[in-house]
């Protein structure tokens, strides 16, 4: 019991002992030390895109916006957005051509780039307006729901 006991006080002096890894030895040779100190940052952004836009003549706004956004040095986070049927609603062979204009300009490509954060810029927005003419609306062939898909895609580049 007694050797148990030895035993048992040697493991836990031992666990005791601290040990200090990658220190460096400083002497009346070598009198100064240095250190690098660092924390590293993750990418990472947010980016909010509208929810459902039902098109007027009037014009709806929607709002694109980028938040959080932490990007590399020299590079920049772009959303770009493309439509499915080249920014036409469609339904069951019937057509109504639609715009979108990002701030005041319209988007003449199926593709195109609503937003760019530069690196060191950790938010944004713009106005995506959305909307047709009496006479897109008149050329309509069918009643029912026409619709368009719009893809948005985040890079950092």
């Amino acid at each position: 019991m007694k050797k148990l006991f030895t035993l048992i006080l040697a493991v836990m002096m031992l666990c005791s002992v601290s040990v200090t890894a990658f220190a460096a030895d400083l002497d009346e040779d070598n009198k100064v030390g240095t250190i690098t100190v660092s924390y590293g940052v993750a990418e990472g952004y947010v980016v909010t895109i509208p929810t459902d836009v039902i098109v007027s003549t009037a014009g709806v706004e929607a709002s694109l916006s980028a938040s959080s956004a932490l990007i590399p040095d020299g590079k920049t986070l772009t959303v770009s957005v493309t439509s499915a049927n080249n920014f036409t609603l469609a339904y069951a062979g019937s057509t109504i051509p639609y715009t979108v204009s990002v701030g005041e300009v319209e988007q003449t490509a199926a593709s195109f780039t609503a937003l760019s954060l530069a690196s060191g810029t950790t938010s944004g927005d713009v106005t995506l307006t959305f909307k047709t003419t009496d006479d897109d609306i008149a050329s309509a062939t069918k009643s029912g729901s026409h619709t368009d898909t719009l893809t948005f895609t985040c890079a950092v580049n």
